[in-house]
């Protein structure tokens, strides 16, 4: 049965002791087709009745030989040192397809030095250099410089303003925009929101940013700490090089630091947005998903998707 949501009620009589139920989400057969890591991650959650993202090795690797590092699900993009450069990128083999919605949730950690430097930013790239892709360090963010990340597109958190290449931001205050990384000297902000004098993105605390791309108005958008922010892109392959990107985050420091960290909370690629809700209840009316031998148990198991250009699923018991 082809659904797009659905509950389903069944009862069943478990013949092994603490024989836990199991179900399983599978993508029907459609005309699209979802190969990527973080797609079987999605799908694979589904099946742990879990719909949330748990560890970023499974999809996502740092820039090898620079300064990020993974735990789980903790991606230190900058040690508190001084002069450090680092990045992480989704698998550069399994690409985004930009024809379908994009959406991404994060808590970012921009340290506790409100006179660090140099901040973080979000990138959708589809540079021939792939998850090596890095810029410079210092007020390059990891995406600007000679060795900038080519056809990309990023939205920049910057925790130091830079002469050279901030002239367009004024006051000359921390800031995030979008931007088009280049070797150019000087930027050109997009979406640009200005931090008041005293407002400092390294405050020791977590905040949670929000990345959308509409595929149908090809427009990325950013939302952060109650700032908003997007930007369309004209012509995807004037930009990208490509309908299909691989994306991350880059970070740096220069002659001064923070500790710089992420924590990659939800995550929907190519339109797949599965929520499981699962309950397994046996005789006494508990949802442990374990019964005794020969215990009639309740099993209801819904899912939904959130978007509308999601695939359907098939539900199956085994």
């Amino acid at each position: 049965m082809d659904i797009k949501k659905i509950g389903i009620a069944t009862t069943a009589l478990l013949l092994c002791a603490n024989l836990p139920m199991q179900t399983h989400a599978m993508a029907a057969e459609s005309k699209q087709v979802y190969t990527t890591k973080a797609e079987s991650k999605l799908k694979s959650n589904l099946e742990e009745g879990q719909g949330s993202f748990l560890d970023v090795t499974d999809y996502f690797s740092v820039v090898p030989g620079k300064s990020s590092s993974i735990d789980k699900n903790i991606v230190t993009i900058t040690p508190d040192q001084k002069q450090q450069v680092g990045g992480l990128w989704s698998d550069s083999t399994n690409k985004v397809n930009l024809t379908k919605n994009f959406h991404l949730e994060a808590n970012l950690y921009m340290g506790a030095n409100q006179n660090g430097a140099d901040g973080m930013a979000f990138v959708m790239q589809n540079d021939p250099r792939g998850n090596s892709a890095l810029g410079q360090l210092g007020g390059a963010l990891g995406i600007y410089g000679s060795n900038f990340v080519q056809n990309a597109l990023a939205v920049e958190f910057d925790t130091y303003y830079n002469e050279d290449m901030d002239r367009d931001v004024v006051p000359n205050r921390e800031h995030m925009a979008i931007t088009i990384p280049s070797a150019d000297s000087t930027l050109t902000h997009h979406a640009l929101n200005i931090l008041p004098e005293g407002v400092h993105f390294a405050d020791g605390n977590e905040h949670l940013v929000v990345f959308d791309w509409d595929a149908a108005t090809k427009t990325l958008s950013y939302s952060y700490q109650g700032y908003t922010g997007s930007y369309q892109v004209q012509d995807l392959q004037a930009t990208f090089g490509s309908s299909e990107v691989i994306f991350g985050f880059t970070g740096s420091t220069g002659s001064e630091k923070n500790l710089q960290k992420l924590k990659i909370t939800e995550l929907q690629i190519n339109g797949i947005s599965p929520e499981l809700a699962l309950e397994i209840n046996d005789t006494k009316g508990n949802n442990n998903g374990k019964a005794e031998p020969s215990e009639t148990v309740s099993v209801k198991n819904t899912i939904s998707n959130a978007t509308d250009d999601a695939t359907s699923f098939k539900m199956e018991y085994g």
